[in-house]
């Protein structure tokens, strides 16, 4: 989550090979897409909602 927030690109990338799920919630129930929105990355939004993120 804090690398969609920090706009990192290529670290979500290798994480999402990884195995990581789009599903995951933090303590407040934010989602891996709400901090990339909130953070402001289009390219990291663009990635996400293509790779299916909801």
């Amino acid at each position: 989550m804090h690398a969609c927030y920090a706009g990192r690109l290529d670290t979500v990338k290798y994480l999402r090979n990884c195995g990581s799920t789009w599903q995951s919630r933090d303590t407040d129930g934010c989602t891996p897409l709400h901090w990339a929105v909130d953070g402001g990355h289009l390219p990291v939004i663009t990635y996400m909602i293509q790779d299916g993120c909801e």
